[in-house]
């Protein structure tokens, strides 16, 4: 049992407005905050969140209660859980009543296997992301430079690629270095099977592929996507251009979009995304300066993966490619999106290009070009075709355009779809209509009741949203940046000396750590910046800050603080020299142990 002094602590130290805000996209409305209600179909900002009562109440499906509350709801866990989960999340020290037993032998038992599956998927996610810090540390190593020039010849950055924690798992030992590695760490065989990194304890999943970690909305890697280099002499596996970690109790690829972490922030501010089909689509979109996209993980686009990203924003621009498999999934994602309240537009590609592709021929044009070449869903589904079209041609597309009318939620849009189909083939109305009607009048229901499960580790702190462009320039400085260094800034300087992030002159702390910058140590991800980094990063910190720039770079360094805290963020941002010894004897020292 927790004590009660710990379970004062956090619901003292929870701010509702954070908890919430940490899965739900909100906004300020008068002293508090409303959004989207998570837990049923909502098509209006019926949840509202109160600052000065400590509660979350949706007005529509009178779901509500504390932070607490939330958690339970939201991520499907107990009560305590969800007091661990906050006290993670806001860096108190959990105390225990001594000598508290189960009430029977059943209870006791079952208590036992919830802590042995929630061990599980701890292990599993530490093992899941110490192995993105290895296949990243593999990528920089000199007898990999062919991989890395690879990358670079295809117009990305190393900004980017650390942004996306992009690795290379070697052909060495057919991939065993990393089983090696992490068993001599002391995880077991059966684990790196279970999370996806192994076909068997001694046989490696990923060979002589660059690896895309796959992260949850929450910042979690929870698998892989490995892409074959054109290079691999191996025609067999040749045959697989991409491998993705098997579905584990960590991964499940139809409720994941690869790069959502990253474009969150992004999509909600824009209310807009960018769907691709590959991970080098969402990376090439991401050099360009469109933030905001993401990907299907291996899979076509689903119904979950709709109704995730409805969560953040009202559009999506659909970036296929441009050949019959993807016109053809561009209609299949359409009805989803539309189902989930959300407004397809696609981007026209030539055929047999794809973002990564358009990024080569047109690089700091290409935001431009894609402006040019999106058109509306109803354009792309009626394009040049009307009644004076042959009879094949015209009923084809008749057909295809109702049925993806069909599936608009809303009713009014649903119309106005209608009489524009009907006014650009010069068609009439009530036709439209009664396909429409044929195909499924009553449009679909979109959002279950229940919200899509997110299985969360207790130990795993809660991270707040990332905020891209903050923290592309926060990253690299501390990329750069030894990191010993900004340990002690930070636990003597803030921590140890009391003082609270709201007290400090962030403009004046950021200078100071970028004056303090030095060399980082020696290793195979050093962490340096190269020139054109360092000449953004100089770029960045010359820039003038106005008040709300001053604002979000205050809210990322607490961000960064409280997460050092929790020991993670060293293996996230894969610190200069953070190899697993390294690391864990820094854990150690942050924890109070060394």
């Amino acid at each position: 049992m927790i004590t009660q002094t710990t379970i004062d602590q956090v619901m003292s130290a929870a701010r509702i407005e954070e908890v919430v805000g940490d899965y739900v996209p909100l906004h300020r409305r008068g002293g508090d905050f409303v959004g989207l209600c998570p837990f049923h179909e909502d098509h209006k900002p019926s949840l509202h969140v109160s600052i000065s009562k400590g509660i979350y109440k949706c007005f529509a499906c009178d779901e509500g209660g504390d932070a607490v509350r939330f958690l339970q709801k939201y991520l499907h866990v107990s009560w305590s859980e969800a007091i661990l989960l906050l006290a993670k999340r806001y860096g108190i020290a959990v105390e225990y009543v001594p000598g508290t037993t189960g009430d029977d032998q059943a209870s006791a038992q079952a208590r036992q296997q919830a802590k042995e599956a929630t061990m599980k998927r701890h292990q599993m996610m530490e093992v899941l992301n110490k192995a993105a810090g290895y296949f990243g540390r593999c990528l920089y190593r000199p007898k990999h430079g062919e991989v890395l020039k690879y990358l670079h010849e295809r117009g990305i950055s190393d900004v980017t690629l650390r942004v996306y924690r992009v690795g290379y798992a070697p052909r060495e030992q057919q991939g065993r270095g990393l089983l090696e590695a992490a068993i001599k760490a002391g995880y077991d065989g059966e684990l790196l099977v279970d999370a996806g990194l192994a076909l068997s304890p001694s046989k490696a999943r990923f060979i002589n592929r660059i690896v895309f970690p796959i992260v949850r909305v929450d910042g979690c890697a929870v698998g892989f996507g490995g892409r074959i280099l054109p290079s691999e002499p191996d025609k067999k596996a040749l045959a697989i251009k991409y491998l993705n970690t098997c579905e584990t109790m960590l991964y499940q690829k139809s409720k994941v979009l690869f790069g959502l972490d990253i474009a969150r922030t992004a999509i909600t501010q824009q209310k807009r995304a960018y769907i691709c089909e590959g991970y080098m689509d969402v990376l090439a979109l991401h050099e360009a300066g469109i933030h905001q996209a993401v990907a299907a993980c291996g899979t076509a686009f689903t119904t979950e993966q709709g109704r995730l990203l409805s969560r953040f924003c009202t559009s999506a621009v659909l970036c296929y490619d441009g050949d019959a498999a993807g016109a053809k999934a561009t209609v299949s994602t359409m009805k989803i999106l539309l189902s989930e309240g959300v407004i397809p537009e696609v981007l026209v590609s030539p055929l047999g290009s794809d973002p990564a592709t358009l990024w080569q021929e047109y690089g700091a044009d290409l935001p431009q070009y894609i402006a040019q070449h999106t058109v509306s869903y109803l354009e792309y589904l009626v394009g040049d075709c009307t009644v004076s079209s042959s009879p094949a041609a015209y009923q084809t597309m008749m057909t295809r355009a109702t049925q993806v009318i069909a599936c608009v939620r809303d009713a009014l849009v649903r119309d106005q779809a209608i009489r524009w189909v009907a006014n650009s083939t010069e068609s009439k109305s009530a036709i439209v209509e009664q396909m429409v009607r044929t195909h499924g009048a009553t449009p679909a229901k979109g959002r279950h009741t229940e919200a899509p499960s997110i299985d969360e580790p207790i130990s795993n702190v809660l991270l707040p949203t990332p905020r891209p462009a903050i923290e592309k320039s926060i990253v690299a400085l501390l990329t750069a940046h030894p990191y010993k260094d900004f340990l002690h800034f930070v636990c003597e300087e803030i921590i140890d000396d009391g003082i609270t992030l709201s007290s400090v002159d962030i403009v004046e702390v950021v200078k100071e750590l970028e004056s303090a910058r030095g060399t980082a140590e020696d290793g195979s991800m050093d962490g340096s910046l190269d020139d054109s980094q360092d000449a953004s990063l100089d770029a960045s910190m010359d820039a003038s800050m106005d008040a709300d720039t001053v604002e979000q770079l205050s809210r990322m360094l607490e961000d960064l603080v409280l997460a050092l805290k929790e020991c993670v963020v060293l293996e996230r941002m894969q610190q200069a020299g953070s190899d697993w010894e390294m690391l864990g004897e820094m854990k150690a020292k942050l924890e109070g142990r060394g």
